[in-house]
């Protein structure tokens, strides 16, 4: 794990970590009196992505999603039959709780799901799910607060301005927002006393969507002369032998093969990253 140190003291007007300068006022300002200031929420912010998914943190994304969306289905598909009576109620703000709920239920079931950031270990990649502004740095680096949990962190690819300290950002589940913690930045303050926070960069996660919502709608030759009549539901292990599902074959498209599960969720994963045994299964439906 990475870890960068900053010592703040009076004799110097700057620190540096990375490509990023942090004047000593502004973390002082930052860790010691600016904490957790109310001032409502805000638009005024923009995430833009250090990078796209390596190869390892898409493995990384991939058990995430399936790890999680089986129980984000359940809590929508539950909240909408336990109030089943919103649909038709007289009341516009239950209906428009029905409709919000259905547009969540949806979004949990389309290619475009992320799941959530839910804890701060290097590796973990995810949607933050709610994100306080707690300080405003040069070059893209911003104190915050993610998760429900409230984790403190740092995150670089978020730009805003001091304006918005203390507010929270107007995000939701459906937004195109994912951050990888990719290592800390511990720092001493003039006080002496010493922190340590995750850091968070922000990553482009649109890609690899985009690959998983065109091998979903539109098959190509390959895949349907590979896809059998009749389907089996099996279970599918990825290389490392770690991760697992039950799902049956629904497609093979420019070295992905594409699982349809239980749920009817779809998804699409490399066949390098497959099991020798899945390859060799999925060799046999092109025979």
């Amino acid at each position: 794990m990475r870890v960068t140190t900053l010592f703040l003291t009076l004799v110097f007007s700057a620190v540096s970590f990375g490509q990023t300068t942090v004047p000593v006022e502004s973390l002082n300002r930052t860790i010691q009196n600016r904490l957790n200031q109310p001032t409502g929420n805000t638009d005024n912010f923009e995430f833009k992505p250090l990078r796209i998914l390596s190869e390892d943190a898409e493995t990384r994304y991939i058990a995430a999603i399936e790890a999680q969306r089986p129980n984000a289905i359940l809590e929508a598909t539950n909240f909408l039959k336990r109030n089943a009576s919103y649909k038709r109620s007289a009341s516009e703000s239950d209906r428009n709780i029905y409709k919000r709920w259905l547009e969540r239920l949806q979004y949990r079931q389309s290619t475009n799901f992320r799941p959530k950031l839910t804890v701060m270990q290097e590796g973990a990649i995810g949607h933050p799910v709610s994100l306080k502004i707690l300080q405003v740095m040069p070059d893209g680096l911003t104190r915050a607060e993610v998760g429900r949990d409230k984790h403190e962190v740092f995150i670089k690819g978020l730009y805003t301005n001091s304006n918005s300290d203390g507010a929270w950002a107007n995000i939701e589940e459906e937004d195109e927002i994912v951050l990888e913690v990719s290592g800390q930045l511990s720092y001493a303050t003039v006080l002496g006393n010493e922190r340590t926070l995750p850091v968070l960069d922000v990553v482009d996660v649109a890609p690899f969507h985009e690959r998983l919502a065109e091998a979903t709608k539109r098959p190509s030759r390959e895949a349907r002369s590979a896809t059998p009549t009749r389907y089996e539901l099996r279970e599918w292990t990825d290389a490392t032998g770690k991760y697992k599902v039950r799902a049956v074959f629904a497609g093979l498209a420019s070295g992905s093969v594409t699982l349809k599960k239980e749920d009817d969720s779809v998804m699409q994963i490399p066949l390098e990253k497959l099991s020798k045994g899945d390859n060799e299964y999925v060799e046999s439906l092109r025979q």
